[in-house]
């Protein structure tokens, strides 16, 4: 809610509204400038005196009322205040950048970004995302355990017991110093309701304090003082605490109970709003299946099923499903000689210089994904990770879930495109000789892209 124009003169100048109406302060509070020294403050009624002028005018050795002639000096001394306007984007820049995509947890939630996750109660979303949190502190990726680099991860838990968490941590086979310094984990930690301005500020400190890369909040329903069913408390959430991280490069993921319906968060609409991915967790006989309800990326899959593994207890990716026309893209890739390390701009300009069809970036970039997937089943490691070196340098055998991927692999025809003269390709970026994906049927178009 916004305060009206303020103009009453005080005896220390005059304070204009630039903000907003401050009721959590005082029945009259609001944001405040004063237009003399243009310091800002929380003014508890419109007339009060600006602080910054009081004190320095004590300072000064003058009497407390304070005289004309020094605001009307100090108006000559203080020079004109600039406010930084935004500046737009750079096309040229943007379009020259190598985009290389990159990854928290490949395929499921990209660096920088904001997940919204809802299941119904008692589906394993908060075990998943436990895992995920576990593995990236371990330097592992949470559903193929390949090296990546680690990651600094903030997890707020507003459900568990201390009891549970190591309970969890035990079933993983995961020991305190595999994961103490990189995964921060507080248990019903007391912060300010995040969808109030102190609680986004104690947030980003902790952030800040911590260098964490990622959070996780579990659940999203304990961690604002508002009604569930109100937009305005989700758009308070966005503009005090998710908006600010996400203007700093830290990713979010934000756990959600389903309503009674199925298939969506309960209460407010606008829960969903401003996220960059919404996953639908759905339990299944041997594990989960993520469902993409909602993108605004285009590389994300449609789905992602998992596999629940006992001893110890872990979620493994089945095979992935390909978007149709990834098969026909990775041979034109192919055919033209794009490097296996190549990012989506370098091969874009080779296909049109050969004169191919770019075609949806969804599938160039599918088709990128899985000419490397390919190599790595050959022990190739992929380059152009800009996130940093793995902890653990060395090339390790693929777990059982990507050995079934590369025995799949291995019974279909490989294709026969590349040069003339038949090179493979190698770990130096050249040609590939990929195997062709089995096709799915055209993705359905249900889900909302925006």
């Amino acid at each position: 809610m916004t305060a009206p124009p303020i103009g009453d003169e005080s005896e220390v100048g005059h304070a204009f509204q630039f903000g907003i109406v401050r009721p959590d302060f005082g029945p009259n509070a609001v944001e405040a400038m004063c237009t003399v020294c243009h310091h800002q403050w929380v003014a508890l009624d419109i007339g009060e005196d600006c602080p910054a002028c009081v004190k320095r005018h004590a300072e000064l050795g003058a009497d407390v009322e304070l005289e004309q002639d020094y605001f009307e000096r100090l108006v000559r001394e203080t020079p004109p205040r600039r406010f930084d306007l935004p500046e737009p984007l750079d096309f040229f820049a943007i379009r020259a950048r190598d985009h290389h995509d990159e990854w928290l947890v490949e395929d499921f939630w990209p660096l920088g970004r904001q997940l919204h996750i809802h299941a119904p109660r008692k589906s394993r979303k908060s075990l998943v995302m436990l895992w995920i949190a576990v593995q990236l502190a371990r330097g592992r990726d949470p559903f193929t355990g390949r090296p990546i680099p680690r990651m600094k991860v903030i997890y707020l838990d507003y459900e568990m017991t201390e009891d549970d968490v190591d309970t969890r941590l035990q079933d993983m086979d995961v020991e305190p110093g595999e994961i103490t310094g990189y995964l921060t984990y507080y248990l019903f930690p007391m912060l300010k309701p995040l969808d109030t301005r102190e609680g986004g500020e104690n947030l980003m400190r902790l952030v800040e304090r911590d260098e964490a890369v990622a959070v996780v909040l579990d659940t999203v329903t304990r961690i604002v003082a508002g009604e569930e069913n109100n937009n305005d408390t989700f758009r308070d959430l966005y503009t005090y605490t998710i908006g600010p991280l996400k203007a700093v490069g830290i990713s979010t993921a934000r756990l959600d109970h389903e309503g009674h319906e199925g298939g969506r968060s309960r209460g407010a609409s606008a829960k969903a709003d401003d996220v960059d991915i919404v996953w639908q967790i759905k339990p299944t006989d041997d594990g989960v299946q993520l469902n993409r309800k909602a993108t605004r990326v285009a590389t994300v899959p449609e789905k992602l099923d998992l596999k629940q593994g006992d001893n110890p207890l872990r979620f493994e990716r089945s095979a992935p499903s390909w978007p149709a026309g990834t098969a026909t893209k990775a041979k034109e890739l192919d055919a033209v000689g794009v490097p296996l390390d190549a990012s989506r701009n370098k091969a874009r300009e080779l296909l049109k210089a050969n004169g191919r069809d770019v075609g949806r970036i969804e599938i160039l970039a599918a088709a990128l994904r899985y000419r490397r997937s390919c190599q790595s089943e050959l022990g190739i490691i992929p380059i152009g990770n800009k996130l940093g070196t793995p902890h653990n340098d060395r090339a390790e055998q693929p777990s059982g879930t990507d050995q079934e991927i590369a025995n799949d692999l291995r019974e279909q025809p490989r294709e026969q495109a590349g040069t003339a003269n038949g090179d493979v390709g190698n770990n130096q970026g050249g040609l590939v000789k990929t195997p062709v994906p089995i096709e799915p049927t055209s993705p359905s178009r249900q889900d909302e892209i925006f």
